[in-house]
């Protein structure tokens, strides 16, 4: 296994107001990268103010060169 350093959890609550995308809503997502990690919640349709209740795990890794 490479140089794990730890992990970080994210816990994606809510989101409010968010800006509309379409002609009255939106269908949100939350992404997130961290080096060559990509991760991404589900998709809450037709919200502008989506709940998740998501945790997401990122694991930190030191390569030869640092981060």
């Amino acid at each position: 296994m490479e140089n794990i350093l730890g992990l970080i959890k994210l816990r994606i609550k809510r989101g409010t107001n968010l800006k509309v995308c379409d002609t009255r809503t939106c269908d949100p997502y939350v992404f997130v990268t961290m080096a060559e990690q990509k991760l991404k919640t589900g998709v809450v349709k037709d919200s502008i103010n989506p709940e998740w209740n998501e945790e997401l795990t990122l694991y930190p890794i030191m390569s030869g060169n640092g981060w």
